[in-house]
């Protein structure tokens, strides 16, 4: 997630290129993942973060800092971090 808020804050900076470089970067190590998340994920849960990479990369492409970019990068590191919880054993996820 660390490359996800790197990209946060160069778009409020306005340093696009470390935007699409650091977005970039996190989606391939997403994707370096992918068999094993199929295996271990709900499908929904996986494709909810891919189609959120999507979401992101076009708001990177227009540029749309107003934003839109930042509650759709946000909402990506939240669906990122809730699939690791997930993945955790812990207690709570027995209850």
């Amino acid at each position: 997630m660390e490359p996800l808020r790197i990209a946060q804050q160069s778009a409020a900076a306005g340093d696009w290129d470390t935007v699409i470089k650091q977005t970039n970067q996190a989606k391939s190590q997403w994707e370096s993942w992918s068999p094993y998340f199929h295996v271990v994920l709900r499908h929904n849960d996986t494709d909810e973060v891919e189609v959120s990479f999507e979401e992101v990369l076009s708001y990177i492409q227009n540029k749309e800092s107003g934003g839109e970019y930042a509650a759709a990068n946000a909402v990506l590191i939240a669906k990122i971090k809730l699939l690791y919880e997930m993945e955790q054993f812990r207690l709570k996820n027995l209850l």
